[in-house]
């Protein structure tokens, strides 16, 4: 018989307060790192370790992240409203806590993910309410370029081109579910992506070089010959962290089923 209870929490979090999700050995402030201390702090564990669902780097966003910790009282399903109030009341500003879900004690919010969703957000005109949460971009871009430049992504697996150069080496295969440009009805313009997993900066790579088409300093051709070249430096630049958001992580429900240890 298990002494803890695992838990799945839901919450969303404004990076531009943070250094990243993942705690750092010196003493930059993360997520991670906050949540953690403010729960050990609320549940008197000192030993509460949150494992999140993926790593976040500095000044991204998360409208829907997702991290298990173990926890020796098995009973925070049974007033969530509690827990959460006095959750969220000692964090701060910039991070949400929307739920706790019991799970079995092998879940695990990082390897069960089916698949996780990413937009990044471009902005056409100066806002000063959407600086930290857009790109803004001056100039001519070519929206039905950039549609192409995505068509090219879907029909991608191998995304060596837009991995971090330290990270070349690594695995870069990505089954990508899903891959569009779109304007939402602000005049936003949103490049959605959804995949089984992604590598470091991989986003923020696609994002950058699918501007560079758009701004018509290389052709949707071009991005043939960038993804065969397996080399970062033949695409564009990584776009700016404060326009990327990680708006959904999917799992398979039946992780969700009720499991409480008795």
């Amino acid at each position: 018989m298990s002494l803890t209870q695992r838990y799945f929490l839901q919450f969303a979090y404004n990076g531009q307060a943070f250094n990243g999700w993942q705690v750092q050995l010196n003493t930059i402030t993360t997520v991670q790192q906050v949540m953690q201390e403010a729960m050990r702090k609320l549940l008197s564990e000192h030993d509460l370790n949150l494992i999140g669902c993926g790593r976040t780097d500095t000044g991204v966003h998360a409208e829907d992240f997702y991290a298990h910790f173990d926890s020796y009282k098995k009973d925070l399903h049974e007033d969530p409203d509690n827990f959460l109030f006095k959750l969220n009341k000692i964090l701060p500003k910039e991070i949400a806590v929307k739920k706790t879900i019991p799970v079995h004690d092998k879940a695990s919010a990082r390897y069960d993910a089916v698949s996780r969703v990413y937009e990044y957000r471009i902005t056409r005109k100066k806002d000063a309410f959407l600086a930290d949460f857009t790109w803004f971009i001056f100039g001519k871009l070519n929206f039905e370029k950039m549609q192409k430049a995505c068509e090219i992504y879907a029909a991608t697996s191998d995304f060596a081109s837009f991995a971090k150069s330290n990270d070349q080496k690594h695995d870069n295969t990505c089954i990508v579910k899903e891959v569009k440009l779109f304007e939402r009805e602000d005049g936003v313009w949103v490049f959605r992506i959804e995949a089984n997993r992604f590598i470091r900066n991989m986003v923020r790579a696609l994002v950058g070089t699918m501007v560079k088409v758009g701004k018509e300093k290389i052709s949707v051709e071009d991005l043939h010959k960038i993804i065969a070249d397996r080399d970062r430096k033949s695409a564009g630049m990584s776009a700016p962290a404060q326009g990327l958001f990680l708006v959904k992580v999917n799992y398979k429900e039946s992780l969700f089923e009720k499991m409480i240890v008795e």
